[in-house]
């Protein structure tokens, strides 16, 4: 297992290379210097060649692209992602604040979407073609279907401004408090209702092809009440691919923070990035995606453990 995981994680790194391969390339391939974006108009207007690439030089913009590549991996290497050219300030210090409340909304929507997806999924099944089954099958389809930031819109437009029960935008301070909770619920909703929708559908599948195994028939010949052989036997096993599935999904969730944050103003790495791309700031794009990719890496590196533990057949050689 141990030697297992150290070949995942050296994968791994090769993927995050070629994320930031390509996340530079579009970057500076992309129409438009960002030294028109860094300066105003105004002072755009009035500096001299001799200053703007005076500017060029302080940055690094006027090297070679390799050369520029390779200066951004050593920085990185040496846990320095560099300054952000709008703000001067250092880019690991603002990822700091703002990687704890992409975490939290992560975590959130993803626990919305587990919880939703496996029970609503087991009760379809376990109930097949009753109203139940009938009522989730439509409605799973459309949850798939809504664009997040339409639904997002809506879900503002109902519960802020015509009921008046939730916050619309911000974050409201710390999970555990009443603030916290309220403000994190719209944008927590959207995010994760396109990944229950998914889990439901698939936990039925899964969970019918399951039911009628051999296993399953003997279990509740021996007399197993029907939650026991449900959860415990069936549940079980079915759960490998939905577990597949999850591990996907936070890569759609963290993709999708970065328009449901700006949508709902929260103030995760998403919304930052998206700042940044607006203003061409290249370290604090190239940052930002590093640090989503790396942790949807991780993540699918941690799925393929889980494996192992919940079918015990499962072993990495």
């Amino acid at each position: 297992m141990i030697a297992y995981v150290i070949r995942r994680l050296l994968i791994a790194s090769t993927v995050i290379l070629g994320v930031s391969v390509l996340v530079f390339l579009a970057l500076h391939l992309a129409p438009g210097d960002p030294v028109d974006m860094f300066l105003s108009p105004e002072v755009a207007l009035r500096a001299s060649p001799e200053q703007i690439e005076q500017i060029r030089a302080q940055w690094g913009l006027d090297k070679p692209l390799h050369i520029q590549f390779y200066d951004f991996i050593v920085r990185i290497v040496h846990l320095d992602m560099g300054r952000s050219m709008r703000t001067n300030r250092p880019i690991a210090a603002d990822l700091a604040l703002r990687y704890p409340a992409t975490l939290e909304l992560g975590l959130v929507s993803l626990l919305l979407a587990n919880v939703v997806g496996v029970v609503v999924g087991v009760a379809s099944a376990t109930r097949r073609n009753s109203a139940i089954d009938n009522t989730v099958r439509p409605l799973s389809f459309v949850g798939v279907s809504l664009p997040g930031f339409w639904l997002g819109l809506m879900l503002m437009l109902l519960f802020a401004y015509h009921l008046a029960w939730l916050p619309a935008s911000g974050r409201g301070g710390p999970l555990w408090t009443s603030a916290g909770l309220r403000h994190i619920l719209l944008p927590a909703v959207t995010m994760g209702m396109g990944s229950a929708a998914l889990l439901v559908r698939l936990v039925r599948s899964s969970m019918l092809s399951v039911l009628n195994e051999d296993y399953v028939r003997t279990a509740r010949a021996k007399g197993l009440s029907e939650r026991v052989v449900v959860y415990r036997h069936a549940l079980r096993n079915a759960m490998i691919p939905v577990i597949t599935i999850i591990g996907l999904q936070v890569g759609a969730i963290l993709g999708g923070a970065v328009v449901i944050e700006s949508v709902f103003a929260w103030p995760g790495v998403g919304r930052f990035m998206i700042t940044a791309i607006n203003g061409r700031d290249f370290p604090v794009v190239q940052a930002s995606v590093l640090v989503i990719a790396t942790t949807f890496v991780l993540v699918n590196v941690a799925v393929d453990i889980v494996y192992a533990v919940v079918d015990p057949r499962i072993r990495y050689s």
